[in-house]
């Protein structure tokens, strides 16, 4: 879920011209339109940089590289010998429970910080969490 509201958000910055992104450098929107991001480490990386989620004294953007390395360990079964061998030791409740909390942090910052056009308010829902929210807005 990360690396879609990442993806979606560097698509809304590159993509809408009239519609801008609120509370975004004209900097970072001409970084964004500049270069081809198509990972997800390039775009924690990007987010990282730019400070994206205002999190540069926190732990977001390493638990993000974290949750990375996890998720390309089922999409490409552990060829690059990441994190620990025995499945049952990588993926356990408490990196269940990291990727929840930062899954909802990555989503309220983006939808509080960077929030859609009034005009197509509506259309899209708050989100909501199936699990005890640990963030607040």
């Amino acid at each position: 879920m990360d690396c879609l509201a990442l993806h979606d958000f560097y698509f809304r910055c590159n993509q809408y011209r009239w519609e801008r992104v609120a509370n975004l450098a004209d900097e970072f929107i001409s970084y964004i339109r500049v270069k081809k991001i198509s990972k997800l480490s390039q775009y924690i990386f990007s987010a990282k940089k730019h400070d994206l989620f205002g999190a540069a004294d926190s732990a977001l953007y390493d638990e993000l590289e974290l949750l990375n390395r996890l998720r390309n360990r089922l999409h490409i079964q552990n060829e690059n010998k990441d994190l620990e061998p025995d499945e049952s030791a990588a993926f356990t409740v408490q990196r269940k429970e990291l990727a929840e909390r930062v899954l909802e942090q990555v989503l309220k910052t983006l939808s509080l910080k960077y929030p859609r056009p009034d005009h197509i308010a509506g259309w899209v829902r708050d989100f909501e969490c199936d699990w005890v929210e640990r963030v607040r807005a």
